[in-house]
């Protein structure tokens, strides 16, 4: 008789625990069913593709990173990046000025750290790029680029 005892309250606890689950997930989908009626708004593209932009590419800057130490061995910083021009005009005056822009890009990674490197996002890498090529060139207006992607970062 006990053991039969036994397993009804285990059977009980089981029905119970798995009303109280079903009852738990029906009201948490509830909710979200409320909160999925608000209009979606769709994220803004971060590297919105244009039929009319012209793409120039910057391959193989190669930066010499700041030692971390005196005993530490030299690490250098590849990169490719590529410049988003708007038209063939923007995308000449590009292709001019490569020289300053792999310059002004060398300049933005010479005083990081690898360390510094190694913690930096590819918004990070861009936002460095943007904020040296703003102050090279006086302000964004006056770049011959819309835009500056990194297409690879390596680390040696």
């Amino acid at each position: 008789m006990k053991k039969n005892l036994m397993i009804a309250a285990i059977a009980v606890a089981v029905v119970l625990a798995t009303a109280g689950a079903t009852a738990f997930t029906m009201s948490r989908m509830n909710g979200a069913s409320a909160a999925s009626a608000a209009p979606v708004v769709p994220a803004p593209a971060r590297n919105a593709i244009s039929d009319e932009a012209r793409y120039v590419s910057l391959e193989k800057l190669v930066v010499m990173l700041r030692n971390d130490g005196p005993g530490a061995r030299p690490r250098h910083l590849v990169m490719d990046l590529v410049f988003v021009a708007a038209n063939a005009k923007q995308e000449k005056a590009v292709r001019e000025q490569l020289p300053i822009l792999r310059a002004t890009a060398f300049r933005a990674f010479a005083e990081h750290t690898p360390d510094e490197v190694v913690r930096m996002h590819p918004d990070d890498f861009e936002a460095a790029l943007d904020k040296e090529y703003a102050a090279a060139y006086g302000r964004t207006n006056r770049m011959p680029f819309e835009q500056v992607l990194v297409t690879k970062a390596m680390m040696d």
